[in-house]
């Protein structure tokens, strides 16, 4: 999947300005395992495989997202049956151990009433981004559970969807 995101940004980068967009301006979202996907973007070393820029994406969005996938390897967080990989490959994937090179806006979010070890992840990892100069917005959504973070995009007032607008207009 990791390498399909991948595939997917260069075709993006390569053929955005056909559409009207600005393959230097390319700011990613995901949510639950597509923020651990999207956070695999910011991390170092691939783009030059795919002959892109190291600094390809320019922001990033990431809510509910998982960032060290050990954890599910070990069984901290379920269902660490279906991962089925070693730790090896968990930190291979995990962008809490690959961070990036340059610095980005990245907006992370996650429901109070999410477990506490995505809690604890993503705080762990937006501290880790912010030690390598990083604007990061880690914001908790009041009453929210894992499902209802989507939801939480949709309430233009609220400061998860004011923080993401406000880090696509600076990225």
């Amino acid at each position: 999947m990791i390498d399909h995101v991948r595939c997917a940004i260069r075709w993006i980068y390569q053929n955005i300005a056909e559409y009207g967009g600005d393959p230097n301006q390319l700011f990613i979202f995901g949510n639950s395992a597509g923020a651990h996907l999207a956070a695999t973007t910011l991390m170092p070393d691939w783009p030059i495989r795919y002959e892109l820029p190291d600094n390809v994406i320019k922001g990033a969005g990431l809510t509910s997202g998982i960032y060290d996938l050990k954890d599910h390897v070990l069984g901290y967080i379920p269902p660490q049956d279906l991962f089925q990989m070693t730790l090896e490959d968990a930190s291979r994937a995990s962008p809490l151990f690959h961070l990036p090179t340059h610095s980005l806006p990245v907006v992370m979010a996650y429901g109070e009433k999410k477990l506490k070890a995505f809690i604890t992840q993503s705080k762990k990892y937006a501290n880790c981004l912010q030690k390598r100069n990083c604007p990061v917005t880690l914001i908790e959504v009041s009453k929210a559970h894992h499902f209802d973070m989507i939801n939480a995009l949709s309430k233009t007032q609220e400061k998860l969807f004011q923080a993401l607008i406000q880090a696509i207009q600076v990225s």
